[in-house]
């Protein structure tokens, strides 16, 4: 396993990082603990987890799994989203106030479930318009200055929200953010136009959420159009409305690619997203050890130029370059 580190911080990750948002609920609390056990004695030390995770369960889950192995995870968890039941009777989240006694109550909630003292990396989940940056990011330095996290991180900022936020810290001269976490794969580009010149720039690490664009990049839409069974297109709209044509011709040229490199796509996209030097975790959602073990062969395989120029030249020939480079359309979805 490899490892970099967070933004200009001490904190080092595993460049896969274990996503936990389906634990307690596609996945069972028996496997879940196993995914995780799994993960951890193959080097992963990251694990990424939520409040809303699961359906509330998440953070339960992963504060057993890792009881009594704390010292060897990079933990993150996030506030400031509540769950939300849209029109047509499909869940989606609102943003919570991150006024400075909502954070610290979140917080403490938090390291309650997962049973320990302190979070390595404490994410604020969307940008809030109604509190005041100073506020919500002095709140964020006292917790770092009390021990209660080691560092602070932001999911789901647009590069509007990610200046107006290192001008406040910078400022007040507070610790720095270390990482976003950001959707971002592949053949989703968005945010390499406008959002990582100004991580990179201040020395803000992208932790990469979507890697396989919802299970898209995984090979297992053909381009007949058929659902598996138990996919997450099968419930899931907002999947659905990805798989175009021209999106699943792509993926498959993109699989013939890698089978010649004695990979599958799988592979593919999470060592294109590894070979990001401004990338320093790329997290993967699991239901299963075989799903797992795909992830972690991806490790061994680093991408060339000649790698990265044919995958842009597949992505071109199918005239599918401008589509990359503007999705996904949001920078938060709710």
């Amino acid at each position: 396993m490899r490892f970099r580190p967070l933004g200009r911080s001490d904190i080092r990750v595993s460049i896969l990082g274990l996503g936990c948002l389906h634990f307690g609920v596609l996945v069972s609390e028996i496997e879940s603990i196993r995914l995780i056990h799994s993960s951890l004695d193959h080097g992963v030390n990251f694990i990424d987890t939520g409040p809303l995770y699961g359906n509330g369960l998440s953070e339960h889950i992963v504060g057993k799994a890792i009881r009594g192995r704390r010292d060897k995870v990079v933990l993150t968890t996030k506030v400031g989203l509540a769950r939300r039941v849209l029109d047509d009777g499909s869940f989606g989240v609102a943003v919570e106030p991150l006024r400075p006694e909502r954070i610290r109550e979140s917080l403490e909630k938090s390291l309650r479930e997962l049973g320990t003292d302190y979070i390595d990396v404490f994410q604020f989940h969307a940008f809030d318009n109604s509190t005041p940056l100073d506020e919500s990011f002095g709140e964020m330095d006292r917790l770092v200055a009390e021990g209660k996290i080691r560092s602070i991180a932001v999911s789901n900022h647009d590069p509007t929200e990610m200046a107006a936020i290192l001008e406040v810290v910078s400022k007040y001269g507070w610790r720095p953010l270390v990482a976003i976490e950001a959707h971002y794969n592949v053949i989703e580009r968005m945010v390499e136009k406008e959002l990582l010149p100004i991580c990179q720039a201040n020395g803000v690490s992208v932790i990469a959420y979507r890697a396989l664009a919802r299970g898209i990049l995984s090979g297992k839409y053909g381009l007949n159009g058929e659902m598996p069974v138990n996919s997450r297109a099968r419930d899931s709209w907002r999947v659905r409305r990805w798989l175009s044509p021209r999106t699943l011709a792509v993926v498959s040229d993109l699989g013939i690619f890698a089978g010649q490199c004695g990979r599958s796509v799988t592979e593919l996209a999470l060592a294109w997203l590894f070979a990001k030097g401004h990338v320093g975790s790329v997290l993967i959602g699991v239901r299963d050890m075989k799903q797992l073990q795909t992830c972690l062969d991806s490790c061994s395989w680093i991408l060339d130029r000649d790698h990265e120029i044919e995958i842009d030249r597949i992505i071109s020939a199918h005239g599918h370059t401008d589509h990359v480079n503007t999705h996904p359309e949001v920078y938060f979805e709710t």
